[in-house]
C-alpha cells in the first residue's frame, strides 16, 4: 500500500460519504483509500464500507464521524484533538486503534430496542490516551424503556438498582463475566437514560491513560435514574493509569 491514495472530506455536498462531491479527490473512497477528515462538516457511512486507513480530528473545528452500517479498515484508525467517531454498527480494524488527546469515541443513543453498541474488533493495538475519552453516558436504553426498568426505584442491570418507595426497582439481566447489554432507562414519567455499551475485542495490548465512562444518564432532582451500561474488553494485555 505504499502508493495508496489519499482522500479528503470536504463535506460540501451533505453528510453522505458514498457521494463523489463530498470528496476533494471527486471520487468516493475504497479499500485502496486513506481517508482525512478534519473538515467540521459531518459525516454519515450509511452502507457498509471497507477503507485503507482512517484519520478523524486535528483541524480547528470539530470533525465528526457517524458510522450507520458496518466499517473496516485495512490497516489504522486514528482521532485526533476535535475529532469524533460515532460507532453504531460493528467495526473492525486490522492493526492499530488510537485515541489521541481531545479525541472521543462514542454511540448513537438508543430508545425502547437495543440497536446502537461501540462494537470493536482490532487485531493490533488499542491506545486511548490521557484526555481522551471513550463516553457512552446515557445511550443506553430511554426513559421507562429496557429489561431492568422499574416502577418504583432505580434501574437495574448487573445489580439491582436504587430504591426510592420501598418497591419496584427491576430486575438483574446479563452475564457477570460477559455483558454485552445496554443499561436501562430510569422510571417512566421520568428522563434518565440508560448507560451504552462499549465493547472491544483486542489481539494485542490496550492502554488506557484517558477514560471509559457507561453511566446512567445524571439529571438533578430526578431520584429513579437509569442504570449503567458495559464496558466490556478482553486483550492480550491491558495497562495505563486511567
Amino acid at each position: 500500500f505504499f502508493n495508496a491514495s489519499q482522500s479528503v472530506w470536504l463535506g460540501t455536498s451533505g453528510t453522505n460519504f458514498h457521494l463523489a462531491a463530498n470528496w476533494l479527490s471527486g471520487v468516493v473512497p475504497d479499500a485502496t483509500t486513506r481517508i482525512l477528515v478534519e473538515s467540521a462538516n459531518p459525516m454519515a457511512i450509511t452502507g457498509a464500507v471497507t477503507v485503507l486507513d482512517l484519520t478523524v480530528g486535528g483541524g480547528a473545528g470539530a470533525a465528526y464521524v457517524t458510522a450507520y452500517a458496518p466499517l473496516t479498515v485495512i490497516e489504522d484508525i486514528t482521532v485526533l484533538t476535535n475529532g469524533a467517531l460515532c460507532l453504531n454498527r460493528p467495526c473492525i480494524v486490522g492493526n492499530g486503534f488510537n485515541l489521541l488527546p481531545g479525541g472521543m469515541l462514542t454511540h448513537l443513543a438508543n430508545t425502547s430496542t437495543d440497536v446502537n453498541k461501540l462494537d470493536l474488533t482490532v487485531y493490533g493495538n488499542v491506545s486511548v490516551d490521557l484526555n481522551a475519552v471513550v463516553d457512552v453516558t446515557g445511550k443506553g436504553y430511554s426513559a421507562g424503556n429496557g429489561p431492568g426498568g422499574g416502577t418504583g426505584g432505580g434501574a437495574s442491570y448487573g445489580g439491582v438498582g436504587s430504591l426510592d418507595s420501598g418497591t419496584g426497582f427491576g430486575p438483574c439481566y446479563g452475564s457477570i463475566t460477559a455483558p454485552t447489554n445496554l443499561g436501562s432507562g430510569g422510571r417512566a414519567g421520568q428522563t434518565t437514560a440508560g448507560g451504552g455499551a462499549i465493547l472491544m475485542r483486542v489481539t494485542g495490548e490496550v492502554r488506557i491513560d484517558g477514560n471509559l465512562v457507561a453511566e446512567g444518564e445524571y439529571i438533578a432532582g430526578q431520584n429513579r435514574p437509569g442504570s449503567g451500561g458495559t464496558i466490556f474488553i478482553t486483550a492480550g494485555s491491558l495497562r495505563g493509569v486511567g
